[in-house]
């Protein structure tokens, strides 16, 4: 209801009122909504859907068609408002350059002793990973 220009009885969102969050963070609470019925009680990632021989519902809520729909419209919609939706798994010519340059530095081929590194989050140099021919 946060992320839309549509209230939940079909009503627009008053015009003072707080702005509406993006087309992202309707994403995470989806993401977060499919792992909670999933995961936490175990419903798994199967489509929702009304079990014809009980006649309740079975899968996972928020994999619905009805969500998924809806999800398609918000997007349609935020993307008319101007909002620039960007794929979560968006990555710019710059980042691949980035990316080639890093893999292509002699020193980043070397082969050298394993060290074991360090799991906390101030990790020393982030550049000491397990390498190319790390598995």
């Amino acid at each position: 209801n946060r992320c839309d220009e549509i209230l939940l009885d079909g009503s627009n969102r008053p015009k003072p009122g707080p702005k509406p969050q993006t087309y992202s963070h309707a994403q995470k609470i989806r993401a977060a909504m499919t792992h909670i019925f999933g995961r936490i009680f175990n419903l798994g990632r199967t489509v929702w859907y009304r079990d014809e021989n009980s006649g309740r519902m079975r899968g996972n809520p928020s994999c619905s068609e009805r969500v998924a729909s809806y999800m398609i419209s918000l997007r349609r919609r935020k993307a008319c408002m101007g909002e620039s939706i960007t794929s979560a798994r968006a990555i710019t010519s710059a980042t691949f350059l980035k990316m080639y340059d890093f893999n292509h530095h002699e020193e980043n081929w070397t082969l050298q002793p394993y060290t074991p590194g360090s799991r906390s989050k101030k990790a020393e140099d982030i550049h000491k990973w397990g390498g190319p021919m790390a598995r």
